[in-house]
């Protein structure tokens, strides 16, 4: 299941799109289009805004967010 869900996921954030013949073995939902067109309920599930699933490939850049520690 953990597989399933991780070919949707990166198929729909398109970090699949490059590889559809080298995995094809493997799994044919290779785009984000794919998946829509034939898996609904695969991409019901990820795009569900509920379940908070990520839908951008991360791009390296990443800025920290203040925390602030309250102490009494």
């Amino acid at each position: 299941m953990s597989e399933y869900i991780y070919w949707g996921v990166t198929s729909l954030m398109g970090a699949q799109d490059h590889r559809c013949n080298e995995i094809a073995n493997e799994w044919e939902l290779c785009s984000p289009d794919l998946v829509a067109s034939r898996d609904a309920g695969l991409y019901s599930l990820i795009t569900t805004p509920n379940y908070a699933i990520p839908r951008r490939l991360p791009d390296g850049n990443y800025a920290a967010i203040p925390l602030t520690i309250v102490t009494e």
